[in-house]
């Protein structure tokens, strides 16, 4: 019995114990965490700082930071790539530019041997023409022929020997020296390239021009000769006033056949 009512007074004095800490802690907790425990509250006057803690703790924060860094990893990449390609490229270049100084320095005495067999003969050309075009006019004067339309021709003739005078000129200007290590050296030689092409082209044009003018001063003597002269006769004078050089041959050869032929 008394075992009984001893066991009673600890229980109890175990639950007025249990119940004085309850009250205790109560006691000891914020206003608002007593009036809503277990609910989280952020104060909206809260730091940035903190605010941001409490969604990099709720995993919100931590996502966007993860793509911000991937984001500025991309881009410190594509930064790099660009970096890596440009030093190549320059590289490449150096490269490049060093063969051709190398492949101009071992061609160079060839090309400038070239350069002068192109100026030589295209200035060769040129006075050979010229002296056709003073003799066709002087041929025209001593035997006072006047072939119809032949002041057209003899202005077409000025004009192209006028336009050959300058292609050549042109091409003696350009095609200098060869400096190797002028990063513009391949524009030179296509340049060069263009002004033998440009001047080739004029000289036919004038060696044309004389052609005509060979034919129709071979046709007007033809039709003023006396009966007793052939029309060979009459173009071979012609012939022999461009006797004398190479162009000047071929061109006589071309007034005989005009007269021999028409």
């Amino acid at each position: 019995m008394q075992q009984s009512l001893r066991i009673k007074r600890i229980t109890s004095a175990l639950a007025a114990v249990t119940f004085l800490a309850v009250c205790v802690l109560a006691a000891t907790q914020p206003v608002g965490a007593r009036s809503n425990i277990g609910e989280r509250r952020i104060d909206p006057a809260m730091p940035a700082e903190i605010e941001h803690m409490t969604e990099v703790h709720n995993g919100v924060g931590s996502e966007n930071d993860r793509l911000q860094k991937a984001r500025q990893h991309a881009a410190e990449l594509r930064a790099k790539a660009k970096k890596e390609l440009k030093e190549k490229y320059k590289h490449r270049q150096q490269k490049s530019a060093e063969m051709r100084r190398l492949v101009c320095e071992k061609r160079q005495k060839t090309i400038e041997n070239a350069f002068t067999k192109l100026k030589g003969a295209a200035d060769k050309h040129l006075e050979k023409l010229n002296a056709v075009f003073d003799r066709l006019q002087q041929y025209q004067l001593a035997e006072a022929i006047y072939p119809a339309g032949y002041d057209t021709l003899l202005a077409d003739a000025v004009a192209k020997r006028s336009a050959a005078t300058d292609a050549v000129a042109a091409l003696k200007l350009v095609a200098e020296t060869v400096d190797c290590g002028d990063p513009e050296v391949v524009v030179r030689l296509t340049q060069v390239r263009a002004a033998v092409k440009q001047a080739r082209t004029a000289l036919f044009e004038y060696r044309a021009a004389l052609k005509e003018m060979v034919v129709a001063l071979a046709k007007a003597k033809a039709a003023d000769t006396n009966g007793n002269t052939t029309r060979a006769n009459a173009a071979g004078s012609v012939g022999n006033v461009l006797a004398g050089t190479d162009t000047g041959a071929s061109l006589s050869r071309l007034a005989k056949n005009e007269g021999v032929n028409r």
